[in-house]
């Protein structure tokens, strides 16, 4: 009905010979319910009903065709043409309830006074007071500005109504702006609220942040078959009911290859000068002296992640390695642990750890990084090893521990699996564990004396980058990685309009409350709501290490980020939401933040640097801008409290109505489903 409705209103005789109808039965009737001003018809004809007030097409259309629907759309996050109808409906409902409230108060508009409003230029929407500008004025070089006929047969033409059925769309626009206005002057703000508000939004935080992420714990953990050993002891039950929960995949399996690795990486084909260091070939290697598997730590070093300095394993030319390899091939033969010469000759820590496990993989598919390698592995069998492979990467040896299923099985028993069960369960919480602990070492040891800043240092990208940033001037400015939209951070529906800054024009109007019981309005203007009660913050329970000895981890230690100045906004980097009003209402500079904190698993300790107190200068040079924009945000709240208020009890008792392919499931332009419309639905 209503897209038919709105096609219709393109010829705009029919509107003519409508609105003169429509004048004719009103003056007939008498008019409808008290305060039910132009755009109302005959129940048959309405499109929404409020409390009693019949609100007819030409006030739907107003709503719906004009430009300025897009600021509510996009506020009350409407997208589709479906939407758009949505949001007419809501726009006509605040209409009525603003301006019943303002009959009741005795505030009228008369024909002359909505035609001088008209001509200096205001369109009055939903409550609000829009100046519509060069859309029914010409500019002139020298500041002034003329009224257009034209324009404004334009503008009211693209509305799809007749001048007649605007100027009374008009009216009971402007009798619910009056009433808005009224509520908007209702409201008061002292200058120490003012300055108070001041304060709080100027300070400025400088803090240093650690990001623990157990992802880089995990990439550095040195796993060694004993730590899998000891973990499968400790937590077999879990090991059980991951097998449990895994099982189909241990189902029917291909056979499965399990491989160890030894790899030296391609260093440059020149000799390395360095006094301290033995040709390649000499002796046991480069890495010679620094044993097999790192020996496990105490939970207290792995807390603070300090591990003995060894020996690096260096990279050489690729005929070095290869013959150093192919030596070392001749010696397991002999006799010589596998293991061992991964120890002494791999250039790849982690492997240097864990005996150069790669784990399972596929027979028919090992995926070793180089077909020829891949190639010789499928047809080794248990025990046996590859020849020695150069790829660009460095040159590899890899030798077939166990092959299964075995024999004619197809399927994989829990004591076939339960270490590589382990190994990746282990990996997983030792990990996090590790991370864990290393932040409640760190807070530990800042809340001793020692800042962040002597614990740990800033990455080269990071010094690079504030570096930049303090070049440009950017030290204090917007966090980096926050964006703001186009529309006011507090924009309320008519903002953008200019609505805010027509509060001075409110006197044109204010003569008019003044026309009617206007001396009794401000005693019956709803008051501004309590503020609720703000419930108690959730106890947070206080992290605490478990009791697993952790394996040994490589070098690696978090960088510190140096962060801010930042202003008082809802995002901050590297921090969550709860924690911005800890930094700057809690904290004084030198201050740790009370606890390890959890971010999407990562663990935080942060140092509160500086605190920056804003200008009180600054603050009485804009003292009467803040003064106003406190007052106009505190008036909104009031006035969509009390919207909603009015709203809600209405539709409970059944005293709005909307038409039912509104409320029925829908469609939009592309057939994806779209919400069923419900009154009320855009009060917040």
């Amino acid at each position: 009905m209503l897209d038919n409705m709105r096609r219709s209103g393109a010829s705009i005789f029919l509107y003519l010979v409508f609105g003169l109808l429509i004048a004719i039965f009103v003056i007939n009737m008498g008019g409808s319910k008290s305060g039910d001003t132009g755009g109302c018809g005959t129940s048959a004809n309405a499109i929404v009903t409020v409390d009693g007030s019949r609100v007819g097409k030409s006030a739907y259309l107003v709503a719906y065709s004009n430009r300025y629907i897009q600021n509510f759309m996009q506020f009350w996050n409407f997208r589709t043409s479906k939407e758009r109808e949505f949001a007419a409906i809501e726009i006509l409902i605040r209409r009525e309830l603003l301006a019943q409230a303002a009959a009741d108060r005795g505030l009228r508009v008369t024909d002359d006074m909505v035609m001088e409003e008209i001509k200096k230029g205001f369109f009055f929407v939903g409550g609000q007071r829009i100046p519509l500008g060069e859309n029914i004025f010409d500019l002139h070089d020298d500041g002034t500005r003329t009224w257009n006929i034209n324009k404004f047969k334009n503008w009211y033409g693209g509305l799809n109504v007749s001048r007649n059925a605007y100027v009374d769309e008009q009216a009971r626009g402007m009798q619910a702006a009056m009433m808005q206005e009224l509520m908007l002057a209702s409201v008061r703000v002292s200058s120490e609220e003012a300055r108070d508000a001041f304060v709080h939004q100027k300070t400025t935080v400088s803090y240093d942040l650690v990001s623990f992420d157990p992802a880089a714990y995990r990439t550095a953990m040195k796993l060694t078959d004993a730590d899998i050993a000891r973990y499968l002891a400790a937590h077999e039950d879990e090991v059980k009911a991951r097998f449990k929960t895994d099982e189909r995949t241990y189902k029917d399996v291909k056979p499965q290859l399990k491989l160890r690795q030894i790899f030296i990486a391609k260093g440059e084909d020149k000799p390395v000068e360095k006094p301290a260091e033995k040709p390649a070939g000499a002796g046991s290697g480069s890495g010679a002296g620094s044993g097999s598997a790192a020996k496990p730590e105490t939970a207290e070093k792995v807390g603070k992640l300090e591990t003995k300095p060894e020996t690096k394993h260096q990279a050489m030319p690729l005929e070095a390695a290869k013959a150093k390899l192919e030596a070392a091939r001749t010696a397991i033969a002999g006799g010589k642990k596998f293991t061992e010469v991964v120890g002494e000759l791999s250039t790849d820590e982690a492997q240097r750890a864990n005996g150069g496990d790669l784990g399972w993989r596929p027979q028919d598919s090992p995926n070793l990084g180089d077909k020829a390698l891949n190639d010789q592995v499928k047809a080794l069998k248990v025990g046996e090893m590859s020849a020695i492979v150069s790829t660009d990467k460095g040159v590899y040896l890899v030798r077939v521990d166990e092959i299964r299923p075995v024999g004619g099985a197809k399927d994989l028993t829990y004591d076939q699996v339960k270490l590589e069960i382990a190994a990746e369960l282990a990996r997983t919480a030792w990990s996090k564990e590790g991370a864990k602990r290393a932040a409640l070492a760190a807070l530990a040891t800042g809340n001793a004396g020692k800042v962040l800043g002597e614990q740990f240092q800033e990455s080269m990208d990071d010094k690079i980058r504030r570096s930049i940033e303090q070049q440009r001037g950017m030290g204090g400015g917007m966090p980096q990685d926050i964006e703001l939209g186009d529309e006011p951070m507090a924009w309320k529906p008519g903002d953008d309009a200019g609505s805010s800054g027509s509060a001075g024009s409110a006197s044109g109007s204010g003569s008019a409350s003044g026309a009617g019981s206007g001396s009794g309005a401000p005693t019956t203007t709803p008051t501004t709501p309590t503020t609720p009660t703000t419930p108690p913050k959730p106890v947070v329970p206080t992290l605490e290490p478990t009791k697993d000895q952790l394996p040994s981890f490589g070098d690696f230690k978090p960088s510190l980020k140096k962060l801010g100045p930042f202003p008082r906004v809802e995002q901050l980097p590297g921090v969550e939401k709860d924690m911005i009003p800890m930094l700057f209402d809690e904290l004084t500079a030198g201050q740790f933040g009370k606890r390890v904190y959890e971010s999407n698993g990562t663990y935080i300790v942060l140092q509160l640097t500086a605190k920056g107190e804003p200008s009180m200068t600054e603050f009485d040079k804009d003292a009467p801008l803040l003064l106003r924009q406190l007052r106009m945000n505190r008036a909104q709240d009031l006035i969509e409290d009390w919207l909603k208020t009015q709203c809600v009890k209405l539709r409970t008792e059944e005293k709005i109505t909307v038409p039912a392919e509104l409320t029925a499931p829908s469609t939009d332009d592309e057939k994806k489903p779209v919400r069923p419309y419900t009154a009320c639905m855009t009060f917040r």
